[in-house]
C-alpha cells in the first residue's frame, strides 16, 4: 500500500538518469583507485628533491676533501 503511494507521488517527478547514478556509485571506487598514485606523487615531489640536494653536498664534501 504504501509503496503505491509513494511509486504515485513520485510519478510526476523527473528521475535521474543512468549515467549520472552510474557516476555516483563509481566515484567512491574511482578515489580509491586515485588516492595511492597521488600520495606516491606528493611524496615523490618532496623526496627526490631531498636526494637531490643530499647528492650536491656528497659531492661538494668529497670535493673538499680531497683538496
Amino acid at each position: 500500500m504504501y509503496v503505491r503511494r509513494v511509486a504515485r507521488s513520485l510519478a510526476g517527478q523527473v528521475a535521474l538518469g543512468g549515467g549520472v547514478l552510474v557516476a555516483v556509485a563509481l566515484s567512491p571506487g574511482v578515489m580509491l583507485f586515485a588516492i595511492p598514485p597521488v600520495v606516491v606523487a606528493v611524496t615523490g615531489a618532496f623526496v627526490v628533491p631531498a636526494f637531490v640536494l643530499a647528492r650536491h653536498r656528497l659531492l661538494e664534501e668529497r670535493r673538499s676533501l680531497a683538496a
